[in-house]
């Protein structure tokens, strides 16, 4: 191995490990931002509910880079935790007639 390709091996490991810190830190301290996707019935218009969406902090907004990395680290419950306790911290501080609307979590 050459020693710039050792040197490229090295960066991409404080990377993963900066990352890795990044997730953990974003998993701990529930730093997840929920989205709230209208679910609507096509006949009628209206809006039937709302489907939770999750996106974590920088490089993870991405939901498949966010459960990735939880396989990865064996962290699934607790970002799954995670995702739920913003969405219902997020719920409770909306409007009474949103707060009472049907809410949508892919677990």
């Amino acid at each position: 191995m050459s020693a710039s390709a050792a040197k490229q091996g090295l960066q991409a490991d404080a990377l993963r490990v900066e990352e890795n810190r990044i997730f953990r830190d974003m998993v701990a301290h529930e730093r997840i931002l929920p989205h709230f996707q209208p679910i609507v019935d096509f006949f009628s218009g209206g809006v039937l509910g709302f489907e939770v969406l999750s996106r974590g902090v920088t490089p993870f907004e991405s939901p498949a880079a966010m459960f990735s990395r939880a396989r990865d680290l064996k962290l699934l419950w607790e970002l799954e935790q995670a995702c739920r306790n913003a969405a219902f911290r997020t719920i409770a501080g909306l409007r009474e007639e949103l707060r009472q609307a049907r809410y949508f979590f892919n677990i």
